[in-house]
């Protein structure tokens, strides 16, 4: 039975990290998006973060 919790439990992580690099994906997309739209980015400068994305890297360390 341990095996089945831990097959488990390594399938939950490595779903939980593929919704983490897609979320990150829709987050760059967004951006390229913003960014071809006439007028620019609405938000944000260049080089600087949002905080959705602050909160990305923040679950990915967590993880590590």
């Amino acid at each position: 039975m341990t095996t089945e919790r831990e097959n488990m439990g390594t399938w939950i992580d490595e779903i939980k990290e593929l919704i983490l690099r897609k979320q990150a994906e829709n987050t760059a997309l967004r951006k390229i998006q913003e960014s071809l739209q006439p007028g620019g980015p609405k938000t944000g400068t260049c080089g600087e973060s949002s905080p959705e994305e602050d909160q990305e890297k923040n679950k990915a360390d967590e993880k590590q």
